[in-house]
């Protein structure tokens, strides 16, 4: 069993025990996801926030932004999802994430930024580039049809790319 103090959250003597902290996020951390599976996105935020509250990890930072931008609590979802990349910023499902919530909050030159740095790790990343692409068609055309050249470049002729290119 757990220590929970009334308020909710871990007591002093729980988190001073690194074993039993990470116990306890992992068992939050799976009814979360189990939440998730349902849709109960409230119920999944509030295991994710309990996980995180005995282990600051970058999973369920990732996690915890991921449910966020499902129920479009864009700002709850950002600050999360920057911390997921803050502590892992090699994993490219999480910045992948951050760039969408920046499209989603219309914060295109963000959302290009960390799509750049995706791409700046992994040149052979091709959805990346489609992204990156799309993104810049209405606001840096010229840009857009080089991303989409360097795409030709990779996978070839592509029918989808030489029509983006022609639009």
């Amino acid at each position: 069993s757990s220590e929970v103090s009334q308020s909710g959250s871990p007591s002093d003597q729980t988190i001073s025990d690194p074993e039993i902290s990470k116990k306890n996020a992992v068992e939050h951390f799976v009814n979360g996801s189990i939440a998730e599976s349902k849709g109960d996105y409230s119920t999944a935020i509030k295991e994710f926030d309990q996980a995180l509250a005995y282990d600051t990890s970058a999973g369920i930072c990732f996690a915890l932004a991921k449910n966020y931008f499902a129920i479009n609590k864009l700002g709850s979802a950002l600050k999360y999802s920057k911390m997921s990349v803050k502590l892992d910023s090699t994993n490219t499902e999480y910045q992948l994430q951050l760039a969408d919530i920046f499209i989603q909050a219309r914060e295109n030159d963000s959302a290009a930024v960390v799509l750049e740095n995706i791409l700046a790790a992994d040149s052979t990343d091709v959805n990346t580039y489609y992204k990156l692409a799309r993104l810049y068609e209405n606001t840096r055309p010229l840009e857009a049809i080089k991303i989409y050249d360097r795409l030709i470049d990779i996978i070839g002729l592509d029918w989808n790319v030489l029509l983006r290119v022609a639009e």
